[in-house]
């Protein structure tokens, strides 16, 4: 027996044909005391040279890798940093394999920083909880999930959840029209509008108060375009109404959702459109209050 190699009372010698575990070990306990079946899980507690580390090593080699255990340690980085990670580890080659937990706590400012899973492919929270709670303090601000631009899907309910909103408001406007197709509204704003997955819907309202002159009883359509400058052209009608006298200002709102199928994934210029219907008089934006619409993407159907 070695005096840098201890059974688990101080007994007993290594067991034959156990791997070392960590390297550079100095000092170890192996558990359990009798030489385990081929492939039975064991566990080895000690330190190695480093003098930073100590830690709980959980071998399981008929379900695990050569050399892989699942390991708890605690290591120290003077003077005031002390990091607890619980992880997946290649011990032969001394590497982390996947992360479970890291908890990072500074003596010197009081704060603790707690990474779950961070390497880890897919993270179950609260799976039998009836209700999980995040963010319950009264310092609660925000909820961070994904980065910029890395496609990265929420769900409920298996059920993805848009990203992409925008909202637009025009107060001068002048146009006018007599045609019975859908044209832009000249002078309003266009906007880009980014429809991150394929698999969304998107919500779409406008806000459109309108005269007419020369006759009455004219109807009219507002909506709005789609247009990804590479052959898909959407149009989508979004209010109906008939304007019946002259000079009287009538408001025509308002929204649907347009199916998945019907909008790919893209970035969009998202444009202001409106046709006349029936009758024979001219439709005129009413420029005191304008127009505003918005569009936002939503959850699958």
């Amino acid at each position: 027996m070695t005096s840098n190699e201890l059974g688990p009372f101080g007994d007993l010698p290594p067991m034959p044909g156990i791997p070392t575990g960590f390297a550079n070990s100095s000092r170890r306990i192996i558990v359990p005391s009798g030489a385990p079946a081929a492939g039975d899980p064991y566990v080895e507690i000690g330190s190695t040279a480093d003098p930073n580390f100590a830690g709980i090593a959980l071998f399981s080699p008929e379900t695990l890798p050569p050399g892989y255990a699942y390991i708890i340690r605690i290591a120290a980085s003077p003077p005031d940093t002390t990091t607890l990670v619980i992880q997946l580890y290649d011990t032969v080659g001394g590497v982390a394999v996947k992360s479970v937990l890291s908890a990072v706590y500074d003596k010197a400012t009081g704060q603790q920083i707690v990474a779950l899973a961070g390497n880890t492919d897919i993270l179950t929270i609260g799976g039998d909880c009836p209700n999980v709670n995040i963010g319950d303090s009264p310092a609660f601000t925000g909820l961070d999930i994904g980065s910029a631009g890395n496609g990265s899907e929420l769900t409920l309910d298996g059920k993805t959840l848009g990203f992409s909103a925008l909202g637009e408001q025009d107060r001068t406007l002048a146009d006018t029209t007599v045609s019975a197709t859908l044209e832009p509204i000249d002078g309003a704003d266009t906007r880009t509008f980014t429809k991150q997955f394929d698999s969304t819907r998107v919500a779409a309202r406008i806000y459109l108060p309108l005269t007419v002159a020369g006759a009455g009883s004219t109807g009219c359509e507002p909506g709005l375009r789609f247009d990804d400058g590479a052959g898909t052209v959407v149009d989508v009608r979004l209010a109906r109404g008939t304007l019946v006298n002259i000079g009287e200002t009538y408001t025509l709102c308002g929204e649907d959702e347009i199916a998945a199928a019907s909008l790919p994934a893209g970035n969009y210029t998202v444009t202001p459109i409106w046709c006349r219907t029936s009758g024979t008089g001219t439709v005129t934006v009413n420029s005191t209050h304008g127009l505003s619409y918005g569009v936002n993407e939503i959850r699958e159907s």
